[in-house]
Order: C-alpha cells, then structure tokens, then sequence
C-alpha cells in the first residue's frame, strides 16, 4: 500500500472514531439525570341543545406553580407554535363588574364555531349590561371535549388564539363518576394540549348533575382531586370551575386546595377564595358571533406557571421553553444539555 493510501485510510479511521466520540458525548449529555419542575362552554354537549353550559357556554347553574415567566418577547414559536411570554397589561377598570380584576378574558367551546381571534384579541370594548368596560381580551379558556370526543374547534382555537397574542388555558365538562374516570379526563386533556402553548391553568369543570352530581360531596372532591392531581404531575397547573350552588352544596371544599373559577351571573361572586370570575354567558366580543362567556382574572398566572419546564405526559418526558414543547432541537434545562427528538423525547 503506498504511502498516500496509507494516510487516507488513517484519516478515514480518525473520521471514524470522531464521529463516535461525538455520538457518545451526545449519549452522555442527553441522558444526564433529569429532575422534573414541578363549564367553561361545556360538553353539555351530549344533548343536542346549544344552550350554554359551563365555561364556554356556561349553564350558569393553592396549587404548586414554580416561578414563572413573564419577560422576553411577547411570542415565540417552534415548529409554527407560538406562545405569549410577556406579563399582562394593565387593565383600566371603570366599572363595578370588573373591579379588583387584573385581566379580561372569555371562554369558547363548539358552540361559538369560527372565532376570529385577530379580533378578539384587539376587542378593548365590552358591552355588559349595557355598560362598557376597556381593555383588551387578554387570555382564552378552551374546551377540549365534544360529545365525548376532541372538540373539532380545538387546535385551531389553540393555533390561532396564541398567534393572536392570547394567553392560552383549557378545561373539560367532567361526566366522571370516579376516581378511576377522572383520571382518564386527565389523560385525555394531556394528550391533546401537550403540542400546543398552554400557560393558563388546566380546569376540571364541575357541574353535571346528571353525572358527577349524583355523588356525595366527599366523593366529588375525590374526584376533583384524582383529575387535578395527575394535571399537576404531569407538569401543568390545575383548577377547577363550579357555580357557588355547587360550590355551597355539591362540593366538599375543606378537601379543595386548587385554584377556583366560578361562575355567578346578574351579581358578583360571594364565594372568597375566587381566582377567576365567569361573569356573563351573554358577553359580546368582536370576532366572535352570539354570547360569549366573560370572565376576569384575579391571579396573576404569568408570574407563576413556568414557561421553562419539563412535563411527563403517559411516561414520555417534554421540555417546554417558553410553553413551547421543544422538539428536533437541543435544550438547556439549567443544569444539562439534551436532543430532543422530533416527537419531543429527550
């Protein structure tokens, strides 16, 4: 062999065995130790009624959070997802409805269709009684269940309402019964909102009372607990949204330690410990056609949902940046680096 073979075939073996070395120091730094971070419109929909029930078309019938996000630019995207990170604007209240909140929002299920969320998000008036109140919408709660199945309107909600500049949460009309179904729920939930921006709470709506209705108040709360428990596992923030009917007469709430939502019409919420108020099933918003659920916002969830985070959703671990599931990049979760993979595996 002469002595230019001879020096290409070392430096192929060089190639060879820097390619390796490469792979192997990839290995060692993506599988360092990871230390996990910690209604509305109803589904009433299983009658073919469209009155409203629950958040997003309501009947009207303290968690762990890590420190959150709330600088940076107002969006960031991955793989066309974008999310909001800046903190809430201020919001000017002029009249009794909206005293003492921080922010406007609303929430949609099927029942308000194509929404056009260029618009609400620009809406800086709503007419409540006959009164208007400034400022714009500033957060969306989503439904994620149609007549048992995904809302169809649910990824497009979630992909045009962030693009929109609106901060994203989501919840389910609960028919659970039992510990067992609603941890199902929560399954359910997890796997549809994972791939998009969400940086509100995860809300558990409570207010069938042909379902989780039947049970005693203690058995409620168990089951409220079992969905918001496997929520807060898997990384997000839990919830849950009830009328004060239910909140005085179906739920056992020395056994609730979670963030409250409720919902009380005509006349301010009573109710103490309220985090979120759905004021109105019968607000009126640009872009969106009919009622619309109004609800205002007395916690302050861009300082407490991180934006940084990793979650574990049906053994599969995510690293979220910004609220943004990262997939086909590498990450820095503070302590490692690591390659997440197209599906957002590490």
């Amino acid at each position: 062999m002469n002595r230019n073979r001879m020096n290409k075939k070392r430096m192929g073996r060089a190639r060879v065995l820097s390619r390796a070395a490469a792979g192997m120091l990839a290995a060692a730094l993506c599988f360092q130790p990871m230390t996990a971070l910690a209604g509305p419109a109803g589904d009433s929909s299983l009658t073919s009624s469209s009155s409203n029930a629950g958040p997003g078309g309501g009947s009207g019938s303290s968690n762990s959070g890590s420190t959150g996000s709330s600088g940076g630019s107002t969006s960031v995207s991955n793989g066309g997802v974008s999310a909001v990170t800046s903190g809430l604007g201020v919001y000017r209240v002029t009249e009794n409805e909206g005293i003492g909140a921080i922010a406007r929002g609303v929430d949609v299920s099927y029942w308000q269709q194509n929404v056009n969320w260029s618009q609400v998000a620009s809406d800086n008036v709503q007419v409540l009684k006959k009164k208007a109140l400034p400022d714009n919408v500033q957060f969306a709660m989503l439904a994620t269940r149609f007549r048992g199945n995904v809302d169809p309107f649910f990824a497009m909600n979630a992909a045009n309402a962030s693009q929109a500049g609106l901060r994203l949460g989501a919840y389910i009309y609960s028919y659970a019964t039992s510990v067992e179904m609603a941890q199902q729920e929560a399954d359910f939930v997890l796997n549809l909102i994972k791939d998009y921006p969400i940086s509100f709470p995860v809300v558990f709506d409570a207010e069938d009372a042909n379902t989780l209705g039947t049970l005693t108040q203690s058995q409620v709360s168990d089951v409220i607990n079992a969905f918001c428990k496997r929520i807060q596992d898997a990384g997000y923030y839990p919830m849950v949204y009830a009328n004060e009917y239910w909140i005085a007469n179906k739920i056992d709430m020395s056994k609730i330690s979670y963030d409250i939502w409720v919902a009380k019409y005509q006349q301010k919420y009573t109710y103490s410990k309220t985090s979120m108020w759905q004021a109105s099933n019968t607000g009126s918003v640009k872009g969106v056609n009919g009622n619309v659920d109004i609800d205002y916002l007395y916690k302050d969830y861009t300082q407490i949902i991180p934006g940084n985070t990793w979650r574990t959703i049906a053994g599969n671990r995510y690293y979220y940046q910004n609220h943004v599931m990262q997939k086909s990049a590498w990450i820095n979760d503070g302590q490692n680096w690591y390659y997440m993979n197209a599906a957002g595996n590490p």
